[in-house]
């Protein structure tokens, strides 16, 4: 068996490390950056900048900014497409790519403090199925990686055998 051991690799909290920033951003400019449950329904490009309309509790809003960052995720594409931006020449389309996680019970939910990820094999997709710890050092297999056509949060429980041996020689 082959496999990386990393003991300097940790996990983060993410929601924490968000938080973090958003006080550390409010501090310094005295107002919240983020503004919840809005829809940008409008993107116009101007001389020195944009234009974003956006719905927010019912109303319509504008708002302008000199520089626009497209960080929304699933609807990327979308934005993109708003601002101008041909998606589809640029090679901006989105591809829809699932990864699943089992978790470790019993006897063998603490076998490892630690993350172990296996050698990538050349011609497959992504780090390959490796150990992940969650914030409680539970022990967790995972991910997977695979193309889907449309979005799916279920995991598929017949795979449950295909990590167990993807990872069983590692131990």
């Amino acid at each position: 068996p082959v496999a990386l051991y990393s003991p300097e690799t940790g996990i983060v909290n993410s929601h924490k490390l968000v938080e973090h920033f958003l006080e550390t951003a409010r501090h310094n400019s005295g107002i919240d950056p983020i503004i919840y449950n809005t829809e940008v329904v409008g993107i116009e490009k101007k001389n020195e900048g944009y234009k974003i309309k956006f719905r927010h509790d019912g109303t319509e809003e504008n708002l302008f900014t000199r520089i626009l960052v497209n960080s929304a995720g699933l609807y990327s594409e979308k934005i993109a497409q708003m601002a101008g931006i041909d998606t589809v020449s640029a090679g901006y389309e989105l591809e829809f790519w699932k990864g699943e996680y089992f978790s470790v019970n019993g006897i063998h939910k603490r076998k490892t403090k630690c993350l172990i990820y296996q050698i990538p094999v050349k011609g497959k997709v992504g780090v390959g199925i490796h150990t992940v710890l969650d914030l409680e050092g539970n022990l967790k297999l995972g991910p997977n990686a695979f193309r889907v056509e449309k979005i799916d949060y279920n995991v598929d429980e017949s795979k449950r055998e295909e990590f167990y041996e993807s990872v069983k020689d590692i131990f």
